[in-house]
This record gives structure tokens, C-alpha cells and sequence, in this order.
């Protein structure tokens, strides 16, 4: 196993998913962007607040696309495969687990949040307009997969997954880039207040990113991974809604359940051995 070509991959994931995470910042320099976010290009009203949700998903959908063209190039001039070893080609399989682990975020998040509740522990929930309801789940979900979600699987399960599984095993691969990628998060702003609690809000990200990474090889689909990481967000940001507090407690209990998820996958389909890809990837993506 040479360590200098597993290094180089695991520090370009890392790069490429900041570098992702921040490009929509360029969007400011575009002319009247900041005016048509904040909703006022056109006045305070329903066409001001459309413009101002189309403007952010535009902002968002930067991290896909700087994430995307990242991992085509790695692919082909780092690992000289093609496109289909991203294995992002919708399949009927890919996208009925892309669904599934959305609903497996909700029951979590359900679960987690109902353990907090009975503990003692609730939150105060965030007031909302009642007629631009639509206005926050446009934001939720384009937070969750836009900039979130779907750029960093591509990196993390996408590309860097079987990247590393050509130069070691499938299971250090797993291992690599679930621990790279949740530790990455001791720099995440999530509600933490002390040292100790960013390490224990790092049960999250491990959890669901072993969870991912085991849906991503079962399903033989990257959509699987996307539907695991952007279900999370999107629970996470609609749990402001809801009387759950954000507490260690909460994150301990999010992390166990998705890394109970990950095993049951690994328990259920059998991840590490070998499997017949779909016919349907064989087409590029």
C-alpha cells in the first residue's frame, strides 16, 4: 500500500469540498445580486421574494458545480477511469435508496428528538411567517442538497471512495474518508460553545457519513450517499421548527442512530463484497 498517492487524495477531498463550500461567495461581486437576495431588486413582495429564493439557489448550486467539474477532472486526469466510477448515472436502484435514506433522516431526527423531549430537554421553536412557508423549505432544501448534500458526496463517496479503493482496500477506503471527512467538521459552527462539545457534535458527521458511505457501495449508486447526507441536513434545519433542542445529547443520540443505520446496511446487503454493476452504468454520466 504506498501512503504518499493515498495522502495526495484524501488533502485534494479536503480542499475541493471548502473550495465547493465557498465559491458562491463570488456570486457578491455580480451586480445587483446582494439587492435581489435581500428580496428589494423589485420591491418587498412575491415576484422580490422568488427572485431573491432564485438567487440563492443559484448561490448554492455553485458548490454542485465547482464539485462536479472537480471530480470529472480528478477521474480522469488523477485516476485515469471514466466518468461511470462516480457512479452518479440515475438508476432505478440509486434513486429508490436517494428517497429511502431521506425517510430514514426524518425517523431519526424523530426518534433523537422525542429522547431529548422525554429527558427533559426541548427547544423553543422558530417563529414563521405562515404565507412564505414556501420561502424556507425552497431555503432547506437547497441548503441541504444545492450546497450541502450533493457537492460533498460527490467528493467524499463520489470520487474519493473508489479513488482510495484502487490504491488500498474498500474497507480502509470507508474508513479514510469517514474519519478525514468527520473530523474536517471540528470547524463547524453548530451550536457548540466549548472544546469538549465540538468533539462530541463530531458524532453526527461520522455517523451519517459511515451511513452514506455504506449506502453509497450497497446501492452501487452516489445517489445513495446524497440522499443519506442532504436527508440529514434537511432534518437538521426543519428540527428549528420543532421543539428540539440543539444539544449534545441530541447530536450523540443522531450519530449513534445513523451509525446503526451504516451497520445494518453493511449487515443487510454485504457492501464489501463483490458486486455485478447495473447495466444501466455503462452509459457516461
Amino acid at each position: 500500500m504506498k501512503v504518499l498517492p493515498i495522502i495526495l487524495r484524501v488533502v485534494i477531498a479536503a480542499v475541493l469540498m471548502f473550495a465547493a463550500s465557498f465559491s458562491g461567495v463570488l456570486m457578491q461581486f455580480v451586480p445587483g445580486y446582494e439587492s435581489i437576495l435581500a428580496g428589494t431588486a423589485v420591491g418587498r413582495s412575491t415576484t422580490g421574494l422568488l427572485l431573491a429564493c432564485g438567487a440563492m439557489l443559484m448561490q448554492f448550486a455553485c458548490a454542485t458545480a465547482v464539485a462536479y467539474v472537480g471530480v470529472r477532472l480528478l477521474t480522469r486526469y488523477l485516476d485515469h477511469q471514466p466518468p461511470t466510477m462516480l457512479k452518479l448515472r440515475p438508476t432505478k436502484t440509486g434513486m429508490l435508496w436517494f428517497a429511502a435514506m431521506i425517510g430514514v433522516a426524518m425517523v431519526i431526527l424523530l426518534i433523537a428528538g422525542g429522547v431529548t423531549i422525554l429527558l427533559g430537554t426541548t427547544g423553543e421553536p422558530l417563529a414563521q411567517h405562515g404565507d412564505q412557508w414556501w420561502v424556507t423549505l425552497i431555503a432547506v432544501l437547497g441548503m441541504a442538497f444545492l450546497l450541502q448534500g450533493i457537492p460533498e458526496e460527490l467528493v467524499w463517496r463520489g470520487w474519493l471512495l473508489p479513488s482510495l479503493g484502487t490504491k488500498t482496500t474498500m474497507r480502509w477506503s470507508v474508513g479514510l474518508s469517514v474519519i478525514v471527512f468527520g473530523t474536517l467538521h471540528l470547524t463547524s459552527n453548530g451550536g457548540q460553545s466549548n472544546a469538549i462539545e465540538h468533539i462530541i457534535y463530531l458524532a453526527m458527521p461520522l455517523g451519517f457519513a459511515y451511513a452514506a458511505a455504506m449506502a453509497r457501495l450497497a446501492a452501487d449508486s452516489t445517489w445513495a450517499a446524497i440522499g443519506v447526507h442532504g436527508g440529514y441536513h434537511t432534518a437538521m434545519l426543519l428540527a428549528n421548527v420543532l421543539p428540539i433542542n440543539n444539544s449534545p445529547t441530541l447530536w450523540v443520540l443522531i450519530g449513534a442512530l445513523w451509525f446503526a443505520v451504516g451497520l445494518a446496511i453493511r449487515a443487510w446487503r454485504r457492501p464489501f463484497a463483490p458486486a455485478q454493476s447495473d447495466p444501466q452504468e455503462s452509459a457516461p454520466a
